[in-house]
C-alpha cells in the first residue's frame, strides 16, 4: 500500500526541468492545458536550469492565463538531478508526475496515470514515450526503431530497467519515506532517473505500466546519425553501471563490468559480420557492443557527460 504518513494535497504535481528549450516548453505546457483531468487536480512546477532564466517569461505568460496552478523556480547550476530535486521540493501533491521539456502529452495522459495508480495499488506508473521525427529523417532510423522503447500491457508490473522520468507518476509519500532524491553526482552524466527508480524498487516500491498514458518526444536532428546513436549507447552502458554502483554497491556494479567485458567481443564480431547483409540488425548489435564497452569504461577516468552546459 502507498504510505499514508505524509500530508500532501490530493492530486498531481507535474515536475518539469528545462534548459534552453523555450519553444518545446511552450508546446508541453499547451498540452497540459488540454488535459482531461480537471485543472484543480494538478499543479505544474517548472524548474529553469538555465542561468539566464530563459523560461521565466513563458511560465509567467501561462501562469497568468492557465486554469491550473503553475510555479516557476530558477536553479542556475546546470545539473539535471539538482533541477529535478528542486521541483520535488516545491511539489505539494500526493503524486509526482515527471515529463521532459522536449515532450508533449496526449490529453488523457494525467488521467490515465492517476487511474492506473489508484486501481493497481502501486507506487509508480510508467507510460510510453513515442518518438516524433523531423521532416527528412533517414528512413533506416525511423523504420529501424532505434528511438523506440519497450511497451507493455496496462497494469503489468515492470522492473526499474524500464523506468525513466520521461513519462512517470511516483508516490510522493513513498519518496519521502525512502528519502528519495535524484543523485547530483549523476546530474551531468545521466541515469539519475534510473538510480532514483532503482532505489525506489529496492525500497519495496511497485512499478506498473499504463500503455494509454502516452507522451511524444521530439527527436532532434543532430541525433539522427550512426555516430550519435553509438555514443548514446556507450553513455547508456557507462551511466547504468555508475547508477548501479551508487544504488546497489560495488559488487553488483563489478558484475556488470565483467559481463560487459565478456560480451563486448561477441556483439562487435556479430555486428560487423551482419552489417553488410542486414544493416539494421548489424547496427543494433554494434549498439549492444557500445553499451558493453561503456560498462567497462567505468574502470577509466573518462566520463561521457550528456548534460554539459551549452556556451
Amino acid at each position: 500500500m502507498v504510505p499514508r504518513t505524509a500530508s500532501f494535497e490530493p492530486g498531481i504535481s507535474v515536475c518539469i526541468a528545462t534548459y534552453r528549450r523555450p519553444g518545446m516548453l511552450r508546446r508541453l505546457l499547451e498540452s497540459l492545458e488540454r488535459q482531461t483531468l480537471p485543472p484543480a487536480s494538478f499543479e505544474v512546477v517548472v524548474v529553469d536550469n538555465d542561468p539566464a532564466g530563459s523560461a521565466r517569461g513563458i511560465v509567467a505568460a501561462f501562469a497568468a492565463e492557465s486554469a491550473f496552478r503553475i510555479e516557476y523556480r530558477a536553479h542556475p547550476d546546470p545539473n539535471i538531478a539538482k533541477a529535478r530535486n528542486e521541483g520535488v521540493r516545491v511539489a505539494r501533491r500526493r503524486w509526482l508526475a515527471f515529463v521532459d521539456d522536449d515532450e508533449w502529452a496526449d490529453p488523457v495522459w494525467l488521467e490515465s496515470l492517476l487511474q492506473t495508480a489508484e486501481q493497481r495499488d502501486c507506487h509508480a506508473v510508467l507510460g510510453p514515450v513515442l518518438p516524433e521525427f523531423p521532416p527528412g529523417a533517414p528512413t533506416w532510423i525511423v523504420t529501424g526503431g532505434f528511438f523506440e522503447r519497450r511497451r507493455h500491457r496496462t497494469g503489468m508490473a515492470i522492473s526499474c530497467r524500464d523506468a525513466r522520468t520521461g513519462n512517470a507518476l511516483v508516490s510522493n509519500a513513498l519518496r519521502l519515506e525512502l528519502d528519495l532524491w535524484f543523485e547530483p553526482r549523476l546530474g551531468r552524466i545521466g541515469a539519475e532517473d534510473h538510480h532514483f527508480f532503482r532505489r525506489l524498487a529496492n525500497g519495496g516500491g511497485r512499478i506498473v505500466w499504463c500503455d494509454e498514458a502516452t507522451v511524444h518526444e521530439t527527436v532532434l536532428r543532430e541525433r539522427l546519425s550512426r555516430r550519435w546513436l553509438l555514443k548514446w549507447a556507450f553513455r547508456g552502458g557507462q551511466s547504468y553501471v555508475l547508477a548501479q554502483r551508487l544504488a546497489d554497491g560495488v559488487p553488483a556494479a563489478g558484475l556488470s563490468v565483467a559481463t560487459g567485458l565478456l560480451a563486448f567481443p561477441g556483439f562487435l564480431a556479430l555486428g560487423l559480420v551482419a552489417y553488410p547483409f542486414r544493416p539494421a540488425l548489424g547496427f543494433r548489435l554494434l549498439q549492444r557492443a557500445a553499451v558493453q564497452i561503456g560498462k567497462v569504461a567505468i574502470l577509466t577516468p573518462f566520463r561521457y557527460r550528456s548534460y554539459e552546459p551549452k556556451p
